[in-house]
């Protein structure tokens, strides 16, 4: 989690623009990625948007991410491995039926 939060916070006094190809490169998915980010987003194009505008604003006005903001973010990534995890259950189940 340290981690995370310092690269977090050097991603944010970057002023690299986050592009379309570096977040499917990073993310399987686009519900990941908008776990990830806890932003909400209909496509990559979207996403990218949004996180940009995001990245302006804190370079300048720099904001901490609050304790419950990044508790929400884990809870949403958290949603999204146990929907992974219940669809890879029933391939595992149904494999097995047809097998045994």
């Amino acid at each position: 989690m340290v981690e995370e939060d310092l690269e977090h916070q050097t991603q944010t006094h970057n002023t690299e623009v986050i592009a379309v190809e570096n977040l499917k490169q990073q993310f399987k998915t686009l519900n990941q990625a908008k776990a990830h980010f806890n932003v909400k987003a209909s496509s990559w194009a979207a996403l990218t948007e949004k996180l940009n505008k995001q990245t302006a604003v804190s370079l300048s006005s720099p904001n901490e991410t609050s304790d419950s903001q990044r508790l929400e973010t884990i809870e949403n990534e958290l949603k999204a491995l146990r929907t992974d995890v219940a669809h890879i259950l029933n391939l595992l189940e149904a494999i097995s039926k047809k097998t045994s």
